[in-house]
């Protein structure tokens, strides 16, 4: 299973054309979204989704996890190009188990009618959700993306020096052990970390020309890698 992760692009639909063009003679079989398709001024989403939508015309899987600033209006034009929008729930993309997680701490995620800024008891709440929804310790091959990364990781930390993860996001990675982790939010901690066996990827704000392709091979051997479109 080859991946291309992507996350925070900001209405930027340009360097998603550009990433179009250069993975188009080898296009991956899933396409992960981890949060913030839509510009900071609230539009953008359109012509960001019609590219997305390429991909999937293309044969691409396509799944995104809404970000803080993606809206009700944002969520329902990715159904209507035929993108899966999950949040809080589970789909199956051969054999491997996704599970979507949105919202970022400290902002608003106006999609879940939540107009006031996420705490990590929001996000706990979401994590209760979905573990009291599915018998996930009986599943392998569990892939988790959400907007927000894990506590006190390489993906977390803000430019003044302090990690804003969320703690339940870290939990259930350390209790339910996915063998990928595929976050977002924090665009100056573009990286990749590990807690246990679970690869750890903030693939960069796709804005900047950041982005992740990640390789899951025969034997569950998750190879994870940074790119740039420069």
């Amino acid at each position: 299973m080859e991946i291309l992760a992507l996350s925070d692009i900001h209405g930027k639909y340009r360097a998603l054309e550009v990433l179009l063009k250069k993975l188009e003679s080898r296009l991956p079989e899933l396409v992960l979204i981890a949060g913030d398709i839509t510009a900071y001024s609230g539009y953008g989403y359109d012509k960001v989704l019609n590219t997305l939508g390429r991909f999937k015309e293309l044969g691409c899987e396509v799944i995104f996890v809404p970000g803080n600033v993606d809206d009700k209006v944002a969520i329902e034009y990715a159904k209507e190009v035929g993108i899966k929008v999950l949040h809080k729930e589970l789909t199956k993309v051969g054999k491997y188990y996704i599970i979507g997680i949105g919202g970022g701490i400290g902002f608003s995620f106006p999609a879940q009618n939540i107009f006031r800024s996420l705490t990590d008891n929001d996000l706990e709440k979401f994590v209760n959700e979905v573990t009291s929804r599915y018998d996930l310790a009986s599943l392998e091959s569990l892939i988790l993306v959400t907007h927000t990364p894990p506590y006190n990781t390489k993906v977390d930390i803000i430019y003044e020096g302090g990690h804003v993860g969320s703690k339940a996001i870290r939990k259930f990675i350390e209790t339910y052990k996915p063998i990928l982790h595929i976050c977002g939010h924090i665009h100056e901690s573009r990286g990749i970390d590990k807690i246990g066996n679970t690869y750890i990827v903030n693939p960069g704000p796709l804005m900047r020309g950041y982005y992740s392709v990640i390789n899951i091979d025969e034997y569950g051997n998750v190879i994870p890698r940074l790119h740039s479109l420069t």
